[in-house]
């Protein structure tokens, strides 16, 4: 309804910044009231305001849809955006730009919540798996030369011979004998270990 002021009972003829006359009303009253006055820019910028403080996904639906229709009001007539203009109603979409940057804000702290929690999760998991690995993998010691903590003894003997064989500095040029001497000394220490906690 073209020209249409406020003629609503409830709605006073002036708004100071920060009132919300609609605060009571239902989004869907407050929709209604809008169509009634869809040819009404300052009519819908007030209620433009009010949907600013809503934060529900219908809310923000129809503060979009409402915005555009200012915005094709305003460009059939000349004017610049609301942000633009002189007066209260310019504090009154840049207070409804930052609630909209802040609610923007919020929805993505609780996605980076969402996803720190989901990476707390993956972490203690994988703790959790380490832990039990550990568990199935047994004393580490057996793991330096390549055996299970549960293999059988003569698989014990077995490699520590061939460990011998292999590392004796003996068996090595004479430019290789202190770096085989090395290797030779940690295996057979390894193996000491192992003989002392199977009693062998």
């Amino acid at each position: 309804m073209a020209g249409v002021g406020f003629a609503e009972p409830s709605l006073p003829t002036t708004i100071m910044p920060g009132q919300r006359p609609f605060q009571t009303h239902s989004l869907d009253s407050i929709f209604v009231l809008a169509k009634q006055h869809w040819d009404n820019v300052h009519f819908l910028n007030v209620i433009l305001d009010e949907l600013a403080e809503r934060t529900t996904p219908a809310a923000k639906e129809r503060r979009t849809e409402i915005g555009e229709r200012v915005s094709a009001l305003e460009a059939a007539r000349g004017d610049g955006p609301r942000s633009e203009r002189a007066g209260g109603h310019g504090e009154g979409a840049e207070l409804a730009r930052l609630r909209t940057e802040k609610d923007a804000a919020h929805d993505r702290i609780v996605e980076l919540e969402r996803i720190l929690r989901q990476a707390g999760e993956t972490i203690r998991v994988l703790k959790q798996d380490r832990s039990a690995a550990a568990i199935r993998n047994g004393n580490p010691i057996f793991r330096r030369v390549g055996l299970d903590e549960a293999c059988p003894d003569f698989v014990v003997k077995a490699v520590r011979a061939a460990y011998r064989k292999t590392l004796h500095p003996d068996l090595r040029p004479d430019h290789e004998k202190a770096a085989a001497e090395a290797r030779f000394k940690e295996a057979e220490s390894v193996f000491d270990a192992i003989y002392a906690l199977r009693n062998l």
